[in-house]
């Protein structure tokens, strides 16, 4: 389903992707490289408001409430491949063939995932304040 329009905040259920995401975005911007924002737990995508606004001048900006925050609807499961998934189909639904992606928290954590899953779709990513943990890969792994 596509978004009507990028600068509003819809209702759960209304402009889904995928029936797990529903978009919210700065003002309305079709031009510029694409940048997509993803919240920590418990926010929205309300949260980038101004820096939304900032981006929106040279860039198109998607922010987007992963599932079960925001105005998403509510979907079994949690895991971090689910949230890549949604978001990787929330940028396929939208034309977006690559970004920069940014994520704060659960989001960086989203964001690092959609990262390892689909490499060739991202011009950038930055995560801020996901407590990770890395496994260490012997050569040949």
């Amino acid at each position: 389903m596509r978004a009507a329009c990028e600068g509003r905040r819809r209702r759960a259920g209304a402009g889904q992707q995928s029936g797990k995401v529903v978009s919210v975005s700065g003002p309305r911007t079709r031009e510029g490289p694409a940048v997509v924002l993803l919240h920590g737990l418990f926010g929205s995508a309300s949260n980038f408001a101004s820096l939304q606004r900032t981006l929106a001048a040279t860039h198109r900006v998607v922010s987007l409430d992963l599932r079960n925050h925001g105005a998403s609807p509510h979907a079994p499961g949690m895991a971090y491949d689910d949230m890549a998934g949604d978001v990787l189909d929330s940028m396929a639904a939208r034309g977006i063939g690559a970004a920069a992606v940014l994520g704060h928290s659960m989001g960086g954590k989203a964001a690092m995932t959609v990262a390892l899953r689909s490499p060739d779709l991202l011009r950038a990513a930055l995560e801020r304040n996901a407590v990770v943990r890395f496994a260490y890969l012997k050569p040949g792994e």
